[in-house]
């Protein structure tokens, strides 16, 4: 449930940074939560780019290792380290709201 909170946080971040249709458009393509994440990141700074695709990236680990109705080794301490980094996610995205949703610079 973490991992599907934490693509909520991406896409209503991603959906308030670049508009419904269009991050919908690029959710539901190939590769869409990952080209979602590159678009509402790419202005950022380094530093906080690495630190929610690091967030992202475990709590997406964890969401399709457990989606797919198999048995599942995530037990007590994976389940507290999602939900730590769930957190974490949530504060760096509050923290950084006006960064993220600052218009692409022109190059």
């Amino acid at each position: 449930m973490c991992g599907a909170a934490a693509e909520s946080i991406l896409l209503s971040t991603a959906i308030a940074a670049h508009g419904e249709e269009e991050t919908l458009a690029l959710f539901r393509s190939a590769n869409g939560r990952s080209r979602v994440e590159k678009k509402l990141l790419g202005q950022a700074r380094e530093q906080l780019r690495k630190e929610i695709s690091g967030s992202f990236g475990l709590l997406k680990y964890w969401r399709d290792e457990a989606s797919h109705g198999g048995p599942s080794n995530i037990g007590d301490n994976e389940a507290f380290t999602s939900l730590a980094t769930l957190l974490r996610l949530a504060n760096l995205v509050d923290s950084a709201w006006l960064e993220l949703m600052a218009p692409p610079k022109a190059g």
